[in-house]
This record gives structure tokens, C-alpha cells and sequence, in this order.
């Protein structure tokens, strides 16, 4: 089993593989939520790679073996180094078949988005740019499989699509809330974008599986999406970070 250094060194090699590792001395496996991110967006668009800088492949999921408990944050709010350095290469963090200890399970606050409604939570300007949603598995109501799921994007593929769409917007100007994708299908949305151009948490381990989401909000939006218009899940645990 390779230590994690070591396994993310051997992802960038092999984005493609699942590869068995540790995190804090806990068994899992990692993989890419979106490999080859970059090129999927330079071809889908026709342009040039270069304008997709930001992540060659997009979300890092982390797969532990057992339930296991994270203490990602004290009573400070502040994240472990090694978490802001995946965040920084690899976008949103998915840490799945995880809970968080009893002290901070209730710590933020419970919120639902609007369908495809995608924004970002904090801005440059504040000191806790980090959001973490989190399924909890001891909740009566969170221990379900969630209906809705979460969506991410980056946000130059973000800025790429509203110009497509005729939308677009100078650099300089916030992307804090935009609707994208609402006039796709919700076939073609599924089949052509999801897990190749947008990144998807659904939320829907078994029962009593917890689950777990770290983003920088300074590099992604996120939004809510409800396959079924009349099922649009229960509200997910939101807290923000340093």
C-alpha cells in the first residue's frame, strides 16, 4: 500500500487508477472525480487547453475501507495544511464513507440551493474562504441517501459557458450567481457533462454512510441539482473554514 504522497504522485501518473493508500493512517483509496479535466473542456469547446489552466483533472475522491471519523477542524475553523494543497491542485475534495467527531457535527449551519443555481459561499475578502458540506449519518434525516446532488465547476469553464451562451462576462466581474446548464435537457446533461465537464456529489452512500466536501470557493461554484423536479432532498450541513 503506497503512503498518500506517494499515491497522489502515482495518480498524476495514472489518473485514470484507483489507487490504495492512507489518510492519517486510515485505509482507503483515492481516485479523480474527473480525470482529464482539461482536456475535456478544451475539446468540448474548441479552444485551446491553455484557457483551462487551472486543474488538469478536476476533484480528488477519497474512498476510506471503514466508517471512518475526521477531525478536519477544531474549535478555530481551520483546515489541515495538506487539505488546502489538495483543494489547490485538484478542486472540490470528496471525502466519502467518513463522519466528523460528535464535538463539531453540528458546528455551521443546513442549507437546500435552488436547481442548477450555481454560486460560490464566500469571496476573496473573507478569511474563511473553505466551504465543507457534510452528510451526517447519525441524523434520522441525513442517514438517508440524499435525492439531490451537488455540482461542481471551475470557474473558467464557468466563464466559458456563459460566453457560449451568449452571457459572457469581463474577468474582472464576480461570478457569485449564475445559471448554467438550465437550458440543457436533463439527458444530454447527464450523458455529455456530467463526470466528463462537471463534477458530481451525489450523496447517495447507503444508509448511515457519512460523506463529506471540501471546496475553495475562490476557485469554484457550486450548485444544487434535482434529477426529479419533486424531490429536492433534504437540506445538507454547510460550515465555512479557514
Amino acid at each position: 500500500m503506497k503512503t498518500f504522497p506517494d499515491a497522489i504522485s502515482a495518480l498524476r501518473r495514472q489518473p485514470d487508477q484507483c489507487i490504495a493508500t492512507c489518510w492519517n493512517q486510515h485505509p482507503a483509496s483515492i481516485s479523480l472525480g474527473i480525470p482529464h479535466y482539461q482536456a475535456n473542456l478544451s475539446r468540448h469547446y474548441q479552444v485551446p487547453a491553455s484557457q483551462f489552466d487551472r486543474f488538469a483533472h478536476f476533484g480528488l475522491v477519497v474512498l476510506f475501507d471503514k466508517h471512518t471519523e475526521l477531525a478536519l477542524h477544531g474549535a478555530d475553523m481551520q483546515l489541515p495544511a495538506e487539505a488546502h494543497q489538495l483543494m489547490a491542485e485538484f478542486g472540490p475534495v470528496l471525502l466519502k464513507n467518513a463522519f466528523l467527531p460528535g464535538a463539531i457535527e453540528s458546528v455551521g449551519h443546513r442549507n437546500r440551493f435552488p436547481h442548477l443555481n450555481f454560486h460560490r459561499d464566500r469571496n476573496e475578502n473573507q478569511p474563511t474562504p473553505y466551504s465543507l458540506f457534510y452528510r451526517n449519518p447519525f441524523d434520522e434525516t441525513q442517514k438517508h441517501p440524499r435525492t439531490a446532488s451537488t455540482l461542481f465547476v471551475s470557474n473558467q469553464h464557468a466563464r466559458k459557458e456563459l460566453e457560449v451562451a451568449g452571457q459572457g462576462i469581463p474577468e474582472t466581474t464576480d461570478l457569485s450567481h449564475s445559471f448554467l446548464f438550465n437550458e440543457v435537457h436533463n439527458a444530454a446533461l447527464i450523458s455529455n457533462y456530467l463526470g466528463k465537464l462537471i463534477l458530481e456529489q451525489p450523496w447517495n452512500l447507503a444508509e448511515g454512510m457519512g460523506e463529506i466536501c471540501l471546496q475553495d470557493n475562490r476557485q469554484l461554484l457550486h450548485a444544487s441539482y434535482y434529477r426529479n423536479a419533486s424531490q429536492d432532498g433534504y437540506r445538507i450541513g454547510v460550515r465555512y473554514l479557514a
